[in-house]
């Protein structure tokens, strides 16, 4: 008995595990149509492309900008590394400088 639940496990298991995957990304890419960077959402790229413009590594900038979350904001540290290395000309609108930010940065809106 156990040997044939391993056997077919063995067998269909990779697919049984596939199928899950693809049945659980159908939610996760009908609402991500919905999701729209806003507010500081904007602000992660901004010391990592000044860095760039700089001449910097962009990972001086991101690295700036982490240091400055953990003094003053909050602790998703490795969640905001990755998101200061998004390239912000591949964002969708245009950065303005909007004075008075989060976290003593300024906020990026869309007009």
């Amino acid at each position: 008995m156990m040997q044939g639940i391993h056997s077919a496990w063995k067998k269909y298991g990779p697919w049984l595990l596939l199928a899950l995957l693809v049945v659980s990304l159908i939610p996760i890419l009908l609402l991500g149509r919905y999701d729209w960077p806003s507010a500081d959402d904007y602000s992660y790229a901004l010391l990592s492309h000044e860095s760039l413009l700089k001449g910097e590594c962009p990972l001086v900038g991101s690295w700036k900008y982490i240091v400055n979350c953990y003094k003053g904001w909050q602790g998703t540290f490795s969640a905001i590394g990755m998101m200061t290395l998004t390239p912000p000309h591949l964002l969708p609108l245009p950065l303005l400088a909007h004075p008075g930010g989060h976290a003593g940065l300024p906020v990026h809106r869309h007009f």
